[in-house]
């Protein structure tokens, strides 16, 4: 009966051996299946458009673990709960309550959220200021119309960039500083004076306050302050 069990087990044993050594493609080499690759992403102003609506949407729909409620609530909830200016009546995950006892630490999901979001939104304006750079937009052959719109969503990833900087530096003192220029070098990421982060963020900030859009032209305002937007109708 032993003898039996054993061969058995052998036989199992080495079904799984062959299963893993085969791929149903027969080719362990392959492309990625979607075929949106950079190049093709950006290829267009409006795939540079619909890139930079993920940076302004890891603002609410993030990949963080189970548990979160985005970050604009989740940081909300960092800034407000340890105070006296709001009161949770819900305390049933294991977050909100703490913030109350003021015992808050590095172990708390919420505030491990919270960071997580912000590098997140750094990683992916990062990748769109290196896929926007004038050399990039020069070899995909925009027009000058195509390429001050591109140029002008690269501030903009710029300001998001900078606005998550000043979160993790204001939270979190000294995060891991990674640009453009420094991924660029292929330099690893390493944690920055708090002081050498305001700089940088401040300097980011003016030099683009000349490249962003007109304040209430952007897509989203035109969109509901428009006379005829869909929000407002002119009719109202």
């Amino acid at each position: 009966m032993r003898k039996r069990s054993n061969k058995l087990s052998l036989f199992v044993l080495t079904g799984c051996l062959l299963t893993g050594l085969f791929s149903c493609t027969k080719d362990l080499d392959k492309q990625p299946t979607n075929g949106v690759t950079t190049a093709i992403q950006y290829e267009t102003v409006a795939g540079y458009k619909q890139s930079l609506a993920t940076i302004y949407g890891s603002l609410v729909y993030t990949p963080t673990s189970t548990g979160s409620n985005g970050f604009l609530r989740d940081y909300w909830n960092m800034q407000e709960y340890p105070t006296d200016e709001a009161v949770s009546t819900w305390n049933d995950d294991g977050n909100v309550a703490i913030y109350h006892q003021l015992s808050w630490s590095a172990d708390l999901p919420a505030v491990a959220m919270v960071y997580t979001d912000m590098m997140n939104t750094i990683t992916l304006a990062n990748s769109f200021i290196i896929e926007s750079a004038d050399t990039k937009i020069e070899a995909r052959g925009f027009d000058q119309a195509a390429a001050d719109s591109v140029k002008e969503f690269r501030a903009e990833a710029r300001f998001m960039r900078a606005y998550a900087y000043s979160v993790l530096m204001d939270t979190y003192g000294n995060p891991p500083f990674a640009t453009d220029t420094t991924l660029a070098a292929g330099a690893t990421p390493k944690q920055i004076d708090r002081k050498d982060l305001f700089n940088f963020i401040e300097s980011e900030l003016m030099d683009i306050a000349g490249k962003l859009p007109t304040p209430g032209t952007n897509e989203w305002d035109a969109l509901i302050k428009g006379p005829t937007g869909p929000y407002f109708p002119e009719s109202i």
